[in-house]
Protein backbone atom coordinates (compact mmCIF):
# COMPACT_ATOMS: atom_id res chain seq x y z
CA UNK A 1 0.00 0.00 0.00
CA UNK A 2 0.85 3.66 -0.68
CA UNK A 3 2.40 5.21 2.24
CA UNK A 4 0.32 8.50 1.95
CA UNK A 5 -2.66 5.85 2.29
CA UNK A 6 -5.80 7.94 3.90
CA UNK A 7 -3.65 10.89 4.62
CA UNK A 8 -6.09 12.58 7.31
CA UNK A 9 -8.17 9.34 7.79
CA UNK A 10 -6.21 7.24 9.56
CA UNK A 11 -5.49 3.97 7.79
CA UNK A 12 -7.76 3.49 5.69
CA UNK A 13 -6.75 2.60 1.81
CA UNK A 14 -7.87 4.80 -0.64
CA UNK A 15 -10.47 3.87 -3.38
CA UNK A 16 -7.68 3.77 -5.94
CA UNK A 17 -5.34 1.71 -3.74
CA UNK A 18 -8.22 -0.48 -3.17
CA UNK A 19 -9.39 -0.83 -6.83
CA UNK A 20 -5.11 -1.20 -7.72
CA UNK A 21 -5.36 -4.37 -5.14
CA UNK A 22 -8.53 -5.99 -7.41
CA UNK A 23 -7.04 -5.02 -10.78
CA UNK A 24 -3.78 -7.10 -9.39
CA UNK A 25 -5.99 -9.80 -8.09
CA UNK A 26 -8.05 -10.48 -11.36
CA UNK A 27 -4.17 -10.24 -13.07
CA UNK A 28 -3.69 -13.55 -10.80
CA UNK A 29 -6.89 -14.75 -11.55
CA UNK A 30 -6.18 -14.41 -15.43
CA UNK A 31 -2.60 -16.51 -14.72
CA UNK A 32 -4.17 -18.92 -12.99
CA UNK A 33 -6.52 -19.41 -15.61
CA UNK A 34 -4.14 -19.95 -18.36
CA UNK A 35 -2.49 -22.24 -15.91
CA UNK A 36 -5.11 -24.24 -15.67
CA UNK A 37 -5.74 -24.24 -19.61
CA UNK A 38 -2.20 -25.31 -20.00
CA UNK A 39 -3.28 -28.46 -17.14
CA UNK A 40 -6.37 -29.22 -19.21
CA UNK A 41 -4.29 -29.62 -22.73
CA UNK A 42 -1.88 -31.81 -20.94
CA UNK A 43 -4.97 -33.70 -19.68
CA UNK A 44 -6.08 -34.44 -23.02
CA UNK A 45 -2.91 -35.45 -24.22
CA UNK A 46 -2.73 -38.16 -21.34
CA UNK A 47 -6.72 -38.89 -22.50
CA UNK A 48 -5.36 -39.76 -26.49
CA UNK A 49 -9.08 -40.35 -27.45
CA UNK A 50 -11.21 -41.37 -24.15
CA UNK A 51 -13.95 -39.19 -23.15
CA UNK A 52 -13.17 -35.58 -22.96
CA UNK A 53 -15.57 -35.10 -19.59
CA UNK A 54 -15.81 -37.01 -16.41
CA UNK A 55 -19.09 -36.56 -14.75
CA UNK A 56 -17.95 -38.40 -11.39
CA UNK A 57 -14.94 -35.87 -11.49
CA UNK A 58 -16.82 -32.88 -12.04
CA UNK A 59 -19.44 -33.78 -9.19
CA UNK A 60 -16.39 -34.36 -6.86
CA UNK A 61 -14.49 -30.82 -7.55
CA UNK A 62 -18.29 -29.11 -7.47
CA UNK A 63 -18.54 -30.29 -3.64
CA UNK A 64 -14.69 -29.96 -2.88
CA UNK A 65 -14.59 -26.13 -4.05
CA UNK A 66 -18.18 -25.57 -2.86
CA UNK A 67 -16.89 -26.38 0.79
CA UNK A 68 -13.93 -24.02 0.16
CA UNK A 69 -16.25 -21.19 -0.79
CA UNK A 70 -18.59 -22.23 1.65
CA UNK A 71 -15.15 -21.48 4.34
CA UNK A 72 -14.17 -18.88 2.93
CA UNK A 73 -17.95 -16.63 3.08
CA UNK A 74 -18.64 -17.21 -0.47
CA UNK A 75 -21.82 -18.64 -2.10
CA UNK A 76 -21.35 -21.79 -2.91
CA UNK A 77 -23.99 -21.30 -5.77
CA UNK A 78 -21.74 -18.61 -6.98
CA UNK A 79 -18.79 -20.58 -7.10
CA UNK A 80 -20.72 -23.36 -8.91
CA UNK A 81 -22.07 -21.61 -11.94
CA UNK A 82 -18.32 -20.25 -12.15
CA UNK A 83 -16.82 -23.78 -12.13
CA UNK A 84 -19.11 -25.02 -14.45
CA UNK A 85 -18.66 -21.70 -17.01
CA UNK A 86 -14.86 -23.58 -16.28
CA UNK A 87 -15.75 -27.18 -16.86
CA UNK A 88 -17.64 -26.03 -20.36
CA UNK A 89 -14.77 -24.11 -21.52
CA UNK A 90 -12.40 -26.41 -20.91
CA UNK A 91 -14.14 -29.08 -22.19
CA UNK A 92 -14.36 -27.48 -25.51
CA UNK A 93 -10.72 -26.75 -25.51
CA UNK A 94 -9.82 -30.60 -24.91
CA UNK A 95 -12.22 -31.12 -27.34
CA UNK A 96 -10.58 -28.54 -30.00
CA UNK A 97 -7.12 -29.76 -29.27
CA UNK A 98 -8.15 -33.18 -29.79
CA UNK A 99 -9.22 -32.45 -33.18
CA UNK A 100 -5.76 -30.81 -34.00
CA UNK A 101 -4.14 -33.80 -33.04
Amino acid sequence: MNPKAGAGRGNSPTLEEVRADIDRVDLQIIELLGKRAELVRSLGELKKGGPVRDPEREGRVLEKVKGVALDRGLSPDFVEKVYRVFFSYFVELQQVNGEQR
